[in-house]
């Protein structure tokens, strides 16, 4: 089931890959489809497996699940609306669960968002 929608700000400039290959961790399925020089427009959109360039998503309706890389690079996206389903959305109620443990896990939750913002972790303390 897909986790709740989050609508994405007008004019968003997407660029990254998701799904990269960690030391350690069993490697994730290839990218399956590559697209470029789309444009989505009032559709929904299931990015696991795919690899989009210089795509535009106008008012769509995106889901991720993590059960695949995921490569979004030079895209756009308007008035879209964003939804997480399986892993991914286990993951985030398991950091929304550790959030609520008390200082010691909200402190972990701020700090793994600092580091994904590229600001000095404070774990040490």
């Amino acid at each position: 089931m897909a986790g709740p929608a989050v609508p994405s700000p007008i004019g968003t400039v997407v660029e990254g890959e998701i799904g990269r290959q960690q030391p350690g961790v069993k490697p994730m399925p290839a990218l399956l489809n590559t697209q470029s020089n789309f444009t989505y427009a009032n559709q929904i959109v299931n990015l696991d497996g795919n690899r989009y360039t210089d795509c535009v998503f106008d008012a769509c309706h995106i889901i991720f699940s993590a059960a695949a890389p995921v490569s979004l690079i030079r895209c756009k996206m308007d008035g879209c609306t964003w939804g997480l389903s399986g892993a991914a959305a286990l993951t985030i109620d398991f950091v929304k669960a550790l959030h609520g443990q008390g200082w010691h896990g909200q402190r972990l939750v701020e700090d793994t968002f600092d580091h994904i913002r590229g600001i000095r972790l404070s774990m040490s303390s």
